[in-house]
């Protein structure tokens, strides 16, 4: 089921983001500069780094990291 969640989620124009081991990043606060991370499209995966970090204070509910 997940998968297929996956691939209509990204059918639909949407670009998920997964850590090395697969795991589903959903927050900007669980990033670090350096960080090797995938983007998983419709047609495919993209190896990316992490070059900077904003948090939004607002959408995360809190004050964002100094």
């Amino acid at each position: 089921l997940l998968k297929g969640a996956k691939q209509e989620a990204s059918k639909r124009g949407y670009t998920l983001l997964e850590s090395q081991d697969g795991r589903a990043l959903v927050s900007a606060a669980a990033l670090r500069p350096g960080q090797d991370v995938v983007a998983v499209l419709h047609d495919g995966r993209a190896a990316l780094r992490v070059e900077t970090v904003r948090v939004d204070a607002e959408r995360a509910g809190g004050e964002a990291p100094a």
